[in-house]
């Protein structure tokens, strides 16, 4: 055989049931807008579903992002939902409250937790109104 040979033709290949047709119009050239508008099938559950083409991709990448952990699937998943606004803010961080002291928690105690007053312009901590209460409970336990 020599370069210029052609080598054989193969086969068309055999299609079972209804060819495919490419969304044509009469000039024979594909409508983008019609293909990528219309409704794609999925299956779940062993049920077959339409979903719009857009929803068919957004799974794809949140599939791939969360099984193969790829990155650049979850980047388009969060581009999305930054773009659609579905994101939801967390809340503000707590600045205020109410804390109920123990009923069991002696006079002493109480008064050590509420006589200090802290210096201008600084918060009374947490830590130290904790730490108080937890002396006395492990006191108690010993």
């Amino acid at each position: 055989m020599s370069d210029r040979d052609e080598p054989p033709a193969c086969p068309p290949p055999v299609l079972k049931g209804r060819p495919r047709r490419p969304k044509t119009n009469s000039d024979h050239q594909i409508d983008i807008r019609r293909t990528l508008e219309e409704p794609v099938r999925i299956v779940r559950d062993g049920k077959s579903r339409p979903v719009s083409a857009f929803e068919a991709v957004v799974r794809q990448h949140l599939r791939k992002s969360i099984t193969e952990k790829s990155m650049a699937s979850l980047k388009f998943i969060l581009g999305v939902a930054e773009k659609y606004n579905v994101i939801k803010k967390p809340p503000p961080p707590l600045t205020g409250g109410v804390f109920v002291v123990p009923k069991q928690l002696p006079e002493d105690k109480q008064r050590e937790i509420f006589a200090y007053q802290p210096p201008d312009g600084e918060k009374d901590s947490m830590f130290r109104i904790c730490t108080i209460i937890r002396s006395y409970f492990d006191a108690r336990r010993r």
